[in-house]
């Protein structure tokens, strides 16, 4: 199991590099504002029933899908691969939207007085 998560690490690691790093900017701007909107779906999970995990299971073959597809059994392992990441940075999005709202509402209950 260690080896799995060291594996999925690497891979989240090396995904994110790419994406931050090699995407066009535009692409990257794109993908960016998608798996932001996926964190806004996520953050209604008790209304709409789609967690981080559930939304990665359906985006992740296509959003991160190699240019070469591999062999049928190896793209079985792929997609689960995939989907763990995209789950992870979809999740890791959620958490900086949260935060943002938690500052946005500190900001707003804030003292006026000087």
């Amino acid at each position: 199991k260690q080896w799995y998560q060291r594996r999925v690490r690497a891979r989240t690691k090396a995904l994110l590099e790419m994406v931050h790093n090699k995407l066009p900017k535009v692409n990257f701007l794109v993908f960016e504002r998608l798996v932001y909107h996926l964190a806004q779906v996520a953050k209604e999970e008790d209304t709409n029933k789609m967690n981080a995990g559930s939304l990665a299971v359906i985006f992740a073959p296509n959003l991160l899908r190699p240019s070469v597809e591999p062999p049928a059994m190896q793209a079985l392992d792929e997609i689960k691969l995939r989907t763990i990441v995209l789950r992870s940075i979809v999740e890791a999005m959620l958490v900086k939207f949260k935060e943002g709202l938690l500052t946005i509402n500190a900001m707003d209950d804030a003292d006026p007085s000087p």
